[in-house]
């Protein structure tokens, strides 16, 4: 897998690009077409979230309706079971939402890694390089090859 933003190749396997620590799952993800499988969880939890908070108001309305009728055990009953179906289905929303926002936003990502300040620091086990004396990190392969070529040999005139 190629690294959006510098192109380095990338294991499979690795969360962020080890040379710019781009995160990669929004490329794992279009790579394995899952991106509207991610985009539907999120819109299945937004719409969980909604449907349980508007339970949880008409158990609330009831509430107020039977209360002010005097019915209080209509009451009572009608606070509880909309709160006791309203309140999962809000739960469930919410879980659903953050597992897609994670799958969705690297920077959602990289807050649940131990130790990462920003995607730049966790590289996931990705081999880093060490800095030469200049304090610069280690050139590519394919860095200076061209400042190497010898134009005679290019072109076929000596």
């Amino acid at each position: 897998m190629f690294c959006p933003g510098c192109a380095t190749e990338n294991g499979s396997e690795q969360g962020f690009c080890r040379r710019c620590g781009l995160s990669l799952s929004p490329v794992r993800l279009a790579s394995e077409g899952r991106v509207d499988e991610a985009l539907l969880k999120l819109g299945k939890g937004s719409g969980r979230i909604t449907t349980g908070l508007v339970v949880i108001l008409i158990g609330l309305l009831n509430v107020l309706i039977n209360n002010a009728l005097d019915a209080w055990l209509a009451a009572y009953i009608s606070g509880a079971l909309g709160t006791a179906v309203g309140t999962p289905l809000v739960l469930t929303g919410l879980s659903q939402v953050k597992q897609a926002k994670r799958l969705l936003d690297p920077s959602e990502r990289a807050k649940g890694l131990p130790g990462a300040a920003h995607a730049g620091d966790a590289l996931n086990g990705a081999p880093t390089r060490a800095l030469k004396p200049g304090g610069t990190a280690a050139d590519s392969v394919t860095e200076h090859t061209t400042l190497e070529l010898d134009a005679s040999k290019t072109t076929g005139r000596e």
